[in-house]
């Protein structure tokens, strides 16, 4: 949940195809939307050709008092889009985060943070969700999953059921003047109706970024990440906690930290100032095998910028253990930030992440793909990106102008989807139209190299 600025966003068509490129190994990216950030993308598992992606809402383009979020439809595989604002619920006339997850049937599921106008000054937020019975063309009018004015970052996590009936799970942050919570609420009705929402966990500390999963044994994982209230541009001690459902969300285990305290990324990294608030990305494959990805830093230097690497676990036995954390960058200078992670076709691991690898005052787009198999192995990095993408452009908040937490703000998060023909879609935002104070969302098909797959667990 932030603010970003820029100019208005496209009113509706065929979208920008960009079709130049740097390198035999960089896509084609698809300008989807101008001044606007934090995209999701779903496929369609009915209509694989179907993408929808979501977006933040533009903050320069109010459409008739309201700022809604947005979304994104192709019917070509993501060679085009088509654009459309998503249904607000009054008072909830502002969006923000948005996420997508979409049931076996084709209905698209697409949750995001609502907001009251006087949000900043005692307002109001509720985390709110809305469908798609026609594969993107139209969402109805959201529902109220939990209203709270400290709501933030809600996730969603869907397990399919006959039409009406699809188990919906939404997990989010709540936070106070000293700590934050992690909830969670459920829907047995296709998420027409949510039972009262549940504290996972709570600590005086920051506990953020909340990923729900639904494994293929029915369990429910929440995950998210716990760190300290450190300086803005300082690196802080931080671990990933996971609570895990075997009765589809009705109880939960105790709290199990998957990894060992680490430094994560500072809230506003040198140079630049870019913000930064860690949080976990979680998948899941077959046989209980899960995985799970963050930003962690390895060595910081005297000006204050670090080197930070993109760390990626895995488990086979349903969370219950995990293996020791495998670096999904192929260079260590830099630091990397917000991955996503999609199972792809052939059961490799599909990772894309933010990267300053070619320089600090550049935001490049990376991916990757991994593999456990008889051992880890990762591919070349992949650059994303097509245009360059200066840090100088992104819009600053200054520390204590607003509620918002401060930095050249991008968005928290960027997605990724794996396609029947073992690509992975990523969505992301940055600067690449040179536009001061704007960022831009992009799309892109990306063929990965290849590693040894062998008998992947799926």
């Amino acid at each position: 949940m932030l603010v970003s600025r820029g100019l208005p966003a496209c009113l509706f068509g065929v979208l920008l195809l960009v079709s130049a490129r740097v390198s035999a190994a960089t896509p084609a990216n698809v300008l989807l939307s101008r001044g606007r950030t934090e995209p999701s993308i779903a496929i369609d598992p009915t209509t694989p050709s179907t993408i929808v992606v979501a977006t933040n809402t533009n903050y320069q383009a109010p459409v008739a008092g309201t700022y809604p979020t947005a979304y994104f439809t192709s019917r070509n595989g993501g060679r085009g889009f088509r654009f459309a604002d998503t249904p607000t619920l009054w008072p909830y006339t502002t969006g923000a985060d948005p996420g997508l997850s979409v049931a076996d049937n084709g209905t698209i599921f697409y949750t995001y943070l609502g907001e009251t106008p006087e949000y900043c000054s005692g307002g109001r937020s509720a985390v709110l969700l809305t469908k798609s019975f026609d594969h993107g063309i139209g969402f109805g009018t959201p529902a109220v999953v939990d209203a709270n004015p400290a709501d933030d970052k809600p996730a969603l996590a869907v397990r399919s059921g006959p039409p009406g009936h699809a188990h919906v799970f939404s997990s989010w942050t709540r936070w106070y003047s000293k700590g934050s919570d992690i909830w969670f609420a459920r829907s047995t009705d296709g998420g027409a109706h949510f039972a009262r929402a549940r504290r996972l966990y709570g600590s005086r500390l920051d506990n953020f970024g909340s990923d729900s999963v639904v494994g293929p044994d029915g369990r429910i994982y929440v995950f998210w990440s716990v760190f300290h209230d450190t300086a803005l541009t300082a690196e802080s001690p931080a671990y990933i906690a996971m609570r895990t459902s075997s009765d589809d969300g009705v109880h939960f285990g105790p709290v199990h930290r998957i990894t060992g305290r680490f430094n994560s990324i500072p809230r506003m990294a040198v140079p630049g100032s870019l913000r930064n608030l860690t949080g976990p990305t979680a998948v899941s494959a077959s046989q209980g095998v899960l995985y799970v990805a963050w930003a962690q830093v390895w060595r910081r230097h005297t000006d204050g910028a670090v080197d930070a690497n993109i760390e990626i676990s895995r488990s086979t036995n349903s969370g219950r253990s995990w293996s020791l954390p495998q670096s999904v960058n192929d260079v260590a200078g830099g630091d990397r930030f917000m991955p996503s992670l999609s199972i792809l076709h052939d059961g490799s691991v599909g990772v894309a992440f933010y990267d300053r690898r070619r320089s600090v005052w550049q935001l490049d787009t990376y991916a990757a793909r991994v593999s456990f198999s008889r051992g880890f192995h990762r591919s070349q990095n992949v650059r994303v990106n097509l245009a360059s993408a200066p840090i100088a452009d992104i819009y600053y908040i200054a520390p204590g102008s607003t509620c918002f937490s401060p930095g050249r703000f991008f968005g928290d998060y960027i997605g990724t989807a794996g396609t029947a023909d073992n690509r992975l879609c990523v969505v992301w935002a940055d600067t690449g139209l040179h536009v001061p104070d704007e960022t831009d969302v992009w799309f892109a098909r990306v063929t990965l190299p290849s590693v040894p797959t062998g008998a992947l667990l799926r």
